[in-house]
């Protein structure tokens, strides 16, 4: 699994919350394609000079890559806005 800095990805939570309760549902076929998401988890932070101060709030998804010896991605936008810096 990967961690995602939930300080960079606010918007991503409220839709993989909502796609976690529509998949399995018929005509949510499409979600099967989606990162395996776990939740949000608030943790302790290393850098290669050690632990960062305080914790953080890390969206936990699935590495893509696990399991796979290639990898081919679809990366669909969807809205007005699609990427905030």
């Amino acid at each position: 699994f990967i961690a995602k800095d939930l300080a960079h990805a606010v918007d991503e939570v409220e839709f993989y919350e909502i796609a976690k309760k529509l998949s399995g549902r018929p005509g949510w076929d499409v979600l099967k394609f989606l990162f395996e998401y776990k939740g949000v988890a608030l943790m302790q932070v290393t850098s290669k000079t050690g632990p960062l101060p305080g914790n953080k709030e890390l969206l936990i998804m699935r590495n893509l890559f696990d399991g796979k010896t290639k990898l081919r991605l679809l990366d669909i936008k969807i809205g007005q806005k699609t990427a905030d810096a």
